[in-house]
């Protein structure tokens, strides 16, 4: 029994290790990305950089050039049009295209997909407001309801269920094809917000639904998907031009985008999307739209037209150099580790990651042997094997905790 218990108290102090020592790694030796924003711009149809120098801001053109602030800003009418009108320098036009204030606003807009957005936490209750076609203001509501096997809206001031509500928005559902249980519920619970699009519902059979709430009453409408996309998540947009009501991701990481003009779903020809470790930020102007992927180790640009295809990419690796020996130290010292994500509102889940080369034994070798000849009294045959395999963890473990 005692045996028993210390091998568990053995292998819970390597996996917490494991952890653990990554943790404080990163925390000392991890470099800290270049603050970089790229930007393209459709008058000079070129990539410019603004950067972070120290206490300084550098503008920069892709090649490296620098430029002046004005110069930048003057590059970039359909981002800085505000400025620039009041200066009396903003175009006339782009590409034949007169620049008018009240269409660069429609169609001006942004948005943000933190990373581990798909790992989000599923909501309980979620707010009903009333769906608009149009910018308005919004109130905080009163109509709440759950949604796993059936439609429930609760009266937020008793907190007694209003059956006649969820009967009719729950056979709006069952009407339309619906079958429950919701596998996921998507949807914009912001209250400052363009316009209301409803919630989009996947059901038991994967089949996507959007349901709303039109003047007191249920609408639901089928979403046709592609046949090859399954769903992993959806992140609903309100752009003031409606042109993009929502993006949405398949399992495989593809962008669909589901289209406010025809209310089809398209995919997009972006690749290389990873939700867990990206930012995308989607900026939006009359001319094009850029999908911008970031994380410590670089920035991706696509461009797209109106045809939703890329015209434009650009690509900037940050500090390479730091990282190519952070990471190479970093498998060396801890080959095999354990990463737990604690962001906000995301399921934790914790995972191993094994270095990719062997490289890594010879400092586990070293370990195991130089272990080996502390304990060798005790014949350590299994703890050495143990440290050549799971490496710094093991060995400080085997030094504190004698198995004997």
């Amino acid at each position: 029994m005692i045996r028993l218990s210390k091998n568990i108290v053995i292998i819970i102090s390597i996996l917490t290790l494991m952890f653990l020592i990554p943790l404080l790694f990163d925390l000392i030796f991890k470099p800290l990305p270049e603050n970089v924003l790229i930007t393209y711009s459709t008058y000079r149809d070129e990539f410019l950089l603004n950067k972070k120098h120290g206490p300084t801001t550098l503008y920069l053109t892709a090649d490296g050039q620098q430029i002046s602030k004005e110069t930048y800003y003057s590059r970039l009418p359909v981002f800085y049009y505000r400025k620039l009108e009041k200066n009396g320098t903003l175009p006339d036009s782009i590409m034949g295209e007169p620049l008018i204030i009240s269409n660069l606003k429609k169609h001006s807009y942004f948005f943000r997909l933190p990373e581990g957005i798909a790992d989000e936490v599923q909501p309980v209750l979620v707010p009903m407001f009333e769906n608009t076609d149009e910018a308005t203001h919004y109130n905080i509501p009163v109509d709440f309801f759950s949604f796993k096997h059936r439609i429930k809206f609760i009266d937020v001031y008793t907190g007694e269920e209003d059956t006649e509500k969820s009967g009719k928005f729950t056979n709006s559902l069952v009407e339309s094809g619906f079958v429950f249980p919701v596998k996921r519920i998507f949807g914009d619970i912001r209250i400052q917000k363009n316009f209301d699009n409803g919630y989009y519902l996947l059901d038991s059979h994967n089949h996507l639904f959007n349901l709303k709430m039109v003047r007191g009453e249920a609408v639901t409408e089928i979403i046709p998907l592609p046949r090859d996309l399954t769903v992993k998540f959806i992140f609903c947009t309100d752009p003031v031009n409606m042109e993009i009501l929502a993006v949405i991701v398949s399992q495989q990481n593809e962008i669909y985008l589901h289209l406010g003009t025809t209310n089809t779903v398209i995919k997009t020809d972006i690749n290389g999307y990873n939700p867990d470790a990206d930012e995308l930020l989607i900026f939006g102007n009359q001319f094009n739209k850029t999908f911008l992927f970031q994380n410590d180790r670089e920035v991706r640009l696509n461009v797209i037209n109106d045809n939703y295809k890329t015209f434009r990419s650009f690509q900037y690796k940050r500090s390479p150099k730091k990282f190519r020996t952070y990471d190479v130290f970093k498998d060396i010292i801890i080959p095999v580790r354990i990463t737990v994500n604690f962001r906000k509102n995301q399921v934790i889940k914790p995972h191993f990651e094994i270095s990719a080369g062997l490289t890594f034994l010879l400092f586990n070798l070293i370990m195991a042997v130089i272990f080996f000849f502390i304990r060798k009294k005790e014949k350590p045959y299994i703890a050495a094997l143990i440290t050549l395999i799971a490496g710094l963890p093991a060995f400080i473990t085997f030094l504190v905790i004698r198995k004997n």
